[in-house]
Order: C-alpha cells, then sequence, then structure tokens
C-alpha cells in the first residue's frame, strides 16, 4: 500500500484499527478455549475481558494533597528520583 496519499493520522488511526481487529480476533480464540477447558460452575471468560483494545479502563483514585504533601512528592520524584509511595502521605484522601 501506498502510504503517500495519506496524512499521518489516518495512517495511525488505520495501524490501531488493524491492531484491534487482530485482537478481536485471538480474543475470541483465547476466550473460546479457557471456556472448552473451565471447571464446571466457575464464570465464563468474554473474548472483551481479554482485548486490551475493548477491556474498559479501570480509574486510578485520585488523592487530594495538602501543599506539604505536594511538595514531598515533588521533591522525592524530581531531586531525589525516588518513585513515592502514595499510600504513606499524611494529608492524602483517597476519592
Amino acid at each position: 500500500m501506498n502510504p503517500e496519499p495519506f496524512s499521518l493520522r489516518q495512517l495511525f488511526i488505520m495501524a490501531r484499527s488493524r491492531m484491534a481487529e487482530a485482537w478481536d480476533h485471538t480474543a475470541a480464540l483465547l476466550a473460546l478455549s479457557i471456556n472448552q477447558h473451565r471447571k464446571k460452575g466457575t464464570q465464563t471468560v468474554k473474548a472483551s475481558d481479554l482485548n486490551p483494545f475493548r477491556c474498559k479502563q479501570r480509574q486510578k483514585p485520585i488523592i487530594k494533597l495538602n501543599s506539604k504533601d505536594s511538595m514531598k512528592l515533588l521533591k522525592s520524584v524530581f531531586i531525589d528520583h525516588k518513585v513515592p509511595d502514595l499510600g504513606k502521605l499524611k494529608g492524602g484522601k483517597v476519592e
């Protein structure tokens, strides 16, 4: 296929659609295989559960920080180059 007449956006959409279609096929085969070999009484698996393009994204909880905790977080990331543990922040409230 000659990509010349298409914009980069159009090429990206075409490539992503092709990958999504290939995953639809693969997820359907995987779900079929899993459901054939599952134990009696267990829940069936849907193809959409196995497809990264179709599964619903889980949202992470929003953490509200006070200014002191915000500065600690920024310092740990940009100065100390550490991955912060958000559970240890005192003022953080999960919504």
